[in-house]
């Protein structure tokens, strides 16, 4: 009886992958996929104003959120920051007096 794959199933004559190989297939790969990704899309002077419309709208909600977050952030931050700061330059007169 003759089975072709039998001696490739009982590991007698496995494909050894190289590495210029392995990178061979990947780059094929990368680059047949990459042709599926790309789309054109044309905007008429309309869309361009419903965009420019939406943007201004949710900039306007967008404000207050984003003041109060860098409020919180300002707050929470700037005392360790300038604690850091008094800390380093303290050491720095420590170390210029001999302490």
């Amino acid at each position: 009886m003759f089975r072709p794959l039998a001696g490739c199933l009982q590991g007698k004559h496995q494909y050894k992958w190289q590495a210029g190989s392995k990178w061979l297939l990947l780059c094929v790969l990368c680059f047949s996929l990459t042709g599926c990704l790309e789309t054109e899309i044309s905007l008429s002077g309309d869309d361009y104003k419903l965009i420019d419309s939406l943007y201004t709208k949710q900039k306007d909600s967008l404000i207050p959120v984003m003041d109060s977050a860098c409020i919180q952030f300002k707050d929470s931050v700037m005392q360790r920051w300038v604690d850091s700061i008094m800390m380093e330059r303290q050491e720095e007169i420590d170390k210029l007096i001999g302490r």
